[in-house]
């Protein structure tokens, strides 16, 4: 049995991609006997990142890819998955991933966290690659979170909340 699962909800799909995206880099390195790793990530297309942050020097990555991936690393072994475009900021969504996560780790410790763009008391949790711009609500959040453990029953030892707000990150790039 594992000692620890770790689950990471990376929300990219937003101004945030670069350090969404340098964090995944890092974690793809990640190797553990002890230790498994559940990730989904989304990404937004550096063009548009560079609308809402002209004035930053946003470099561009060679992996390109847009969209959300789940990757699951074991012994430093990697399998990803390709979801598509999905909308991160949707509480099922973060159900899902939680679900997926916790039914595929059998450790004796579980840890959850969530890297986005917070927007202070309305929501935790963006997703600007619709046609509309969506915020995941506090309240939604906590139900899906929940939920999950509910349903799975299972339990979270650790839950870590990682909010990037643009005026903290803008003038440390």
């Amino acid at each position: 049995m594992k000692s620890l699962c770790v689950l990471f909800y990376l929300d990219g799909n937003n101004e945030i991609e670069p350090e969404i995206y340098s964090s995944l880099e890092k974690l793809l390195q990640f190797k553990s006997r002890n230790i498994e790793l559940f990730i989904e990530v989304g990404r937004e297309d550096r063009e548009f990142v560079k609308v809402i942050r002209p004035f930053e020097n946003i470099s561009y990555s060679k992996d390109t890819w847009t969209g959300v991936k789940r990757y699951h690393i074991k012994y430093g072994n990697i399998d990803h998955f390709d979801l598509g475009k999905r909308n991160m900021a949707s509480p099922k969504e973060l159900y899902d991933f939680i679900c997926w996560g916790l039914n595929g780790c059998s450790a004796k410790y579980n840890v959850l966290v969530i890297a986005s763009h917070g927007f202070s008391f309305v929501g935790g949790i963006t997703d600007l690659t619709f046609d509309v711009p969506y915020v995941m609500p506090i309240e939604d959040m906590c139900y899906s979170i929940n939920k999950a453990l509910l349903d799975c029953r299972k339990r979270l030892d650790l839950l870590f909340f990682r909010y990037v707000l643009y005026e903290l990150y803008r003038n440390t790039i």
